[in-house]
């Protein structure tokens, strides 16, 4: 906010610029890269309390713990939750880093019951929060302020450096979209109808999600992905006056307004611009932050350190993207570190480089469907006479990719 001259002007004082400023090679960026975090991490070790570090086993907390350890972080005490589902469950991954440094190593597995946890977790959030993944942070904030006091994290190294599987997504769609605009249409249209896997992060799910937005632009496909309620569902599950009330602004738009409005020249920096717009301060950081405060423990993220975010914006989207590779320039600095051992390396490159088995299963999945899924159309029937009923058979109707997204929000709603 300004005063001046009896006027008051209220204007934005920072935002991140994507137009690409990094004129160096890869190697150069690797280097100034890892310069930034190791400062970066450095500064958010002083404390007067009890320190440790969430480790997940992916890399963006495996290089943090890793420079803590370099930095002569001692005890280094490190916390991870697992999950039944081997699928979600990264605890072997987190052991490997763990042991390589020598930690303190705590984990819990984690099987909640949402309903269990849902009075504390709505007291602490006070507001409608749809995110599921709120629990297992709980489980992990309550796990981790047992030992410290303050815990470092990886939060931002997806977002900076495109290491969500969406982004090699609409790559591929970028790539579809040279195809007929009839063809892309009927493929669509086939991704609407193939059957509803039970998990939609499965293959199987991912193809039909992928599918179902093939026919619009990277930004439309990109709005819709990112969007759980949409327009569509909205008008078929509210009451006209809830909406009139509630406004009819369309949840795709929202997104798509930052995609829009983003300085990126192409479209991955501007799907990374509008997740450091949304995703990332309306849901994955209230999350964390909420969950740590419940139980007095303070989370630092040394890769959302301002001058890491500036300078992973300024690099171009191939150092960060490039054919199946995602998070490019930290992973070769992970492969790079020589006192990471080469088991540990390659632990972390089996579930973070390569073109990884789950990415080179896209490409035999969209070959698969041309070739097959004319035989795999299925039309749901449905009765919902109440407004509970209405809503679940349409999650399943309109959005049958992600049922249980929805149906959680929805409890979180009520």
């Amino acid at each position: 906010m300004i005063v001046q001259d009896g006027k008051i002007k209220v204007e934005q004082y920072w935002r991140l610029s994507y137009e690409n400023s990094f004129v160096g090679t890869i190697e150069e960026a690797e280097q100034q890269l890892l310069e930034q975090l190791t400062e970066a991490i450095k500064i958010r070790l002083v404390s007067d309390v009890p320190l440790g570090a969430f480790l997940s086993g992916g890399i963006d907390s495996s290089v943090v713990v890793s420079l803590m350890f370099q930095l002569g972080v001692s005890p280094l005490k490190t916390f991870s939750i697992g999950f039944e589902q081997a699928e979600y469950n990264e605890l072997s991954y987190a052991r490997l880093v763990a042991n390589r440094f020598e930690t303190d190593h705590h984990e819990f597995m984690v099987n909640p019951r949402a309903t269990e946890n849902f009075p504390k977790l709505v007291w602490h959030y006070n507001e409608p929060f749809g995110d599921s993944s709120g629990i297992p942070s709980f489980y992990l904030a309550q796990l981790t302020r047992q030992h410290v006091t303050v815990a470092l994290n990886g939060d931002g190294g997806d977002e900076n450096l495109a290491g969500y599987d969406r982004y090699f997504a609409n790559v591929i769609g970028n790539y579809c979209d040279h195809l007929p605009s009839i063809l892309r249409r009927g493929l669509s249209l086939i991704g609407y109808f193939l059957p509803e896997p039970r998990e939609a992060k499965v293959l199987p799910g991912r193809v039909k999600k992928f599918l179902s937005v093939l026919g619009e632009t990277p930004g439309n496909r990109y709005a819709w992905w990112l969007s759980q309620f949409s327009s569509s569902l909205k008008q078929r599950v509210c009451t006209r006056d809830f909406l009139r009330e509630a406004g009819e602004e369309k949840s795709e738009q929202i997104i798509l307004d930052f995609y829009e409005n983003s300085d990126a020249i192409d479209f991955i920096d501007a799907m990374l611009n509008v997740d450091v717009k949304t995703y990332l301060p309306g849901d994955l950081l209230v999350k964390v932050d909420r969950a740590t405060m419940a139980y007095g423990l303070e989370a630092r993220s040394p890769f959302l350190d301002q001058n890491i975010m500036e300078f992973c914006a300024s690099l171009p989207s191939h150092m960060k993207l490039r054919n199946c590779v995602k998070k490019l320039v930290l992973k070769n600095i992970s492969h790079n570190l020589n006192w990471i051992s080469s088991t540990c390396r390659m632990a972390i490159i089996e579930i973070n480089t390569n073109p990884s088995k789950k990415e080179l299963r896209w490409f035999g999945a969209m070959l698969v469907v041309f070739v097959f899924a004319l035989g795999t159309l299925v039309w749901w029937q449905f009765d919902a006479p109440t407004a509970a009923q209405r809503i679940l058979s349409l999650i399943h109707i309109s959005e049958p990719t992600r049922p249980r997204l929805i149906s959680y929000a929805v409890f979180c709603l009520k």
